[in-house]
């Protein structure tokens, strides 16, 4: 096993649904994928109370370099874009995804 590499992924599935809220199969198949190498979290939109804040904590802990949001156009825009901005704003380094 490979030495994982430094600043771990948030994925981040934005609020889709009112109910039957999944994880989107995309998601789960690149986390497969990178297991090994990087460090991950997930913030689901349609779970979490406030995703945003949830974020942040994250990117605050220093432990995560990269944001990849999945985004289909239609509701999951009302929270990519906003927030997608803010922790641009606060975290001018991140990359996002």
């Amino acid at each position: 096993m490979t030495d994982k590499v430094k600043g771990g992924i948030i994925f981040v599935n934005p609020k889709s649904a009112n109910s039957k809220h999944r994880l989107p199969n995309s998601i789960l198949q690149i986390a497969a994928s990178i297991h090994s190498v990087f460090n991950y979290v997930f913030v689901d939109g349609n779970i979490e109370k406030n995703p945003l804040n949830v974020i942040i904590k994250y990117l605050e802990s220093g432990k995560y370099s990269f944001l990849a949001v999945t985004v289909m156009p239609g509701p999951q825009t009302k929270q990519a874009i906003p927030f997608t901005k803010i922790v641009k704003q606060k975290f001018p380094d991140l990359i996002t995804i």
